[in-house]
Parts: C-alpha cells; sequence; structure tokens
C-alpha cells in the first residue's frame, strides 16, 4: 500500500473508501484462480490514500449531485473539471502534440471498447478492414467489444518487419486501418520515429488510417511520455487510465481519442456531464497527487520479481523497456528444452502461477513465429510485494527444476 509521508488525511481515506472501496493489501486476489497472477495485465492499488481530503470532499459534492442538474454553465463557480479538460491538462503536461490537428473525445469506457468504437468507424467510412501486426493483444477474441470484425494479419516480431509487412499489405488495397500498439505488446518494442515516418507515409500514399493505441504510455517515467502520434500525418490516438492508475476507480471505464482534424464520431458514445465532472476532478487529482506514487509501485513490484528470479534462476531473461513498465518479457533459456506454452501449462497445474505464453497473442490456427515460441509475457499489476517475491522464487526454482532434467 502507498502512503505519502507527512501528508496522510484520513478523512479523505475514509471518504474516498465509500465511493470506490479499499483494495488493501490483498489487492482482489481471491478474483483469480491462481495464487500468483502473473498473467492478467491489470494494475490494482490503492490510489485513494494518495487523494487529499479537499479534492475527496469535492468529489463527493459532485457525486451527490443529481446529474440531470448537470449543466456547465451552472457549475463554472466549482472547483470541478470537465474530464475534455482533465484530459488536455494531462497531455499539455506530457507531450508536444499540436491539438490544433485534431479532434478530442472521451469516452466512459475500457480502451479496448474505445478502440473497438475506432475500429467500427474505420470499417464503416472505408469499407474495409484494419490490418494488425503479430502478435498482438487479442483483439479478435474479445467477444464483449471486438467480435465481429474483420481484420486482416501480417507477422512483425521486429520493427523491420513491422514496417515492411505493413507495406506488403497496404500495396494490395484492402485494408483502411492500421493499429499499433506502443510499446508493442508482448514483444514491448519501443517503435522508433523512423520507423512511425516510414509507415505514416506509407498510409499516406495508400489511404489507410493510423490508430495508435497508447495504453501504457502513462507507465513511462515522467519527463518520457511524449506520444508517438506526433509522427503521424492524421492519426488516431488512443489511451485509457486504467493501466496509469489503477483498476476499481471511475478511471477503469475512462479512455479519450485524439481524432483527426475534421473526423466526427458517433456521439452516442459521449458520457454524460455527470460522468464528465467525477472523473475529469479525479482525473486531474490522479495527474497531480499519484503519478509518482503509481511509477514507484510498479518499479518496486518489477524488482522484487526480477530479485526472484535472479536468485533461483538466473538463466531466464527478463525484458522491460522502462522499470516501471507494467508488463515484462520472459525469455526461457535454451537449455529447458521446453516452449513457453508447455511451462506455462505446467507452471499454472503445478504451482498455481499463471502466465501468459506468446502463443496466445496470435489468432487460433494461425502459423507462430519460431522466435516467440520461448517466451511468456508477465505482469506484477494484480500482486503485492510479497505475492510477487513468492511468485517469481517458486516460479525461478520450478524453471531450474526443468534445466536440470532437461540435460541429466
Amino acid at each position: 500500500m502507498i502512503t505519502i509521508d507527512g501528508s496522510s488525511d484520513p478523512e479523505a481515506q475514509d471518504i474516498l473508501s465509500a465511493l470506490f472501496g479499499r483494495l488493501g493489501d490483498a489487492i482482489r486476489q481471491q478474483e483469480s484462480r491462481f495464487i500468483f497472477d502473473f498473467g492478467s495485465a491489470h494494475f490494482f492499488w490503492d490510489l485513494p490514500v494518495c487523494i487529499p481530503g479537499h479534492v475527496a470532499r469535492t468529489l463527493v459534492e459532485i457525486k451527490k449531485t443529481e446529474p440531470w442538474k448537470m449543466d456547465e454553465g451552472d457549475y463554472s463557480d466549482k472547483p470541478w473539471m470537465k474530464l475534455e479538460d482533465a484530459v488536455a491538462y494531462m497531455l499539455e503536461k506530457e507531450t508536444t502534440l499540436n491539438y490544433g490537428n485534431f479532434n478530442r473525445y472521451v469516452r466512459n469506457k475500457r480502451t479496448r471498447e474505445t478502440i473497438s468504437e475506432l475500429f467500427d468507424h474505420v470499417t464503416r467510412t472505408t469499407g474495409k478492414p484494419v490490418v494488425m501486426p503479430l502478435p498482438n493483444w487479442r483483439f479478435w477474441k474479445m467477444d464483449d467489444c471486438c467480435n465481429g470484425h474483420d481484420f486482416e494479419f501480417y507477422d512483425a516480431v521486429d520493427e523491420r518487419q513491422l514496417v515492411e509487412g505493413f507495406e506488403r499489405v497496404a500495396k494490395r488495397k484492402r485494408v483502411g486501418g492500421l493499429i499499433l500498439v506502443n510499446p508493442t505488446n508482448p514483444l514491448l518494442q519501443d517503435i522508433s520515429e523512423k520507423a512511425c515516418r516510414a509507415i505514416d507515409a506509407i498510409a499516406v500514399k495508400y489511404g489507410v488510417s493510423i490508430i495508435v493505441d497508447e495504453i501504457m504510455r502513462g507507465n513511462r517515467p515522467l519527463g518520457d511520455r511524449d506520444s508517438i502520434g506526433r509522427f503521424f500525418t492524421a492519426p488516431y490516438i488512443v489511451e485509457g487510465m486504467s493501466k496509469r492508475f489503477g483498476d476499481r476507480t471511475v478511471l477503469e471505464e475512462t479512455s479519450y481519442v485524439l481524432a483527426p482534424k475534421g473526423v466526427k464520431l458517433d456521439p452516442v458514445h459521449e458520457p454524460r456531464n455527470h460522468f464528465r465532472y467525477f472523473a475529469g476532478t479525479f482525473l486531474k487529482a490522479a495527474m497531480d497527487y499519484a503519478s509518482e506514487d503509481a511509477l514507484d509501485e510498479l518499479s518496486a513490484r518489477n524488482r522484487a520479481f526480477d530479485l526472484g528470479i535472479s536468485k533461483t534462476c538466473p538463466a531466464i531473461k527478463l525484458f522491460r523497456p522502462f522499470n516501471s513498465c507494467l508488463v515484462t518479457l520472459l525469455t526461457l533459456p535454451q537449455e529447458m528444452k521446453m516452449s513457453a506454452y508447455r511451462f506455462g501449462k505446467m507452471l499454472a497445474r503445478n504451482c498455481s502461477i499463471d502466465t501468459t505464453p506468446f502463443d496466445s497473442f496470435y489468432p487460433d490456427k494461425r502459423a507462430k513465429d519460431s522466435s516467440i515460441l520461448n517466451k511468456l509475457r508477465i505482469t506484477v499489476g494484480r500482486s503485492v510485494i510479497e505475492s510477487i517475491r513468492d511468485g517469481s522464487r517458486i516460479l525461478g526454482e520450478y524453471a531450474a527444476d526443468k534445466i536440470k532434467e532437461a540435460n541429466r
């Protein structure tokens, strides 16, 4: 649990607990069927303890106000902030984007649902499907938001393939959009300016819309959060707040879209004024009072995981693009002589440890690149440090045993 020395406010914590509930040290471990959940990339932590009392009382005031009375002009004298303004505040602090090139939209929806809305928009306006580099997050399997979309796919395990594969697909003139997740998920590669500009030139030439998903931008160190959207001519840029500020608050279902100037998205998806003010005021407070603490918490959890692995199985390689990244790339050593898929199954069955093998980042029955077959995606977002220490130690010991068995 995070506390701010000398500034914790018991009254504020009680108020926010009433609004959001308290995660406490358990951090919802009971929601998983695994003792050690390193597979689900959610971020559970006690953000409310970072919020000062005067903000907590403001949130209560908004919460008690009848939604139908929330006309903008009636509350101009109150210390409330609309969600659109809070997003603008965040982007102005963190990025160099030219806002004159965008229409800004906010959503009372999870990131995946907002991206699904953009898939609908691009497919409807172009009459063509979206193309997706692989491996990638499982948009094609999300029954609650993305099911029913048609996708094209191409393999891209490195930046060269990301650019060249897109060019091959775009030349056929059968796709209307490209989804880019940065850093790439699950490979965690930061897409370079050179690659972005090459992709942009291809997209402009063949009339393909670019959708940039920056779901983990808020996990990056302060001062290193600029958007790769600045390298594209007319991108759609999407981010949700749950990865940077955690689940189990109003920000769990808060996201935004920057759409190219002149593009109008369906107004039916816009939130009501009551949510706009409540989520906006909370987002501004989280930015001001919780940003550094969230990074510190994630970094501490990652250090605990790394320590457990290094002590028990140093042959395992760990990679993340920055210390506070919510997810980690784990590469099994060749001497284990076992695929990550099989190892993950054995971890789940014998150690009650959940992980995500890279096989799951491909559509069913699609051939996988051989270079990913020894890789797992790990996340520490659902676990407290004590549990991470135990789980990583057990994982490392189990891997070490399998290496010994394979080399007898």
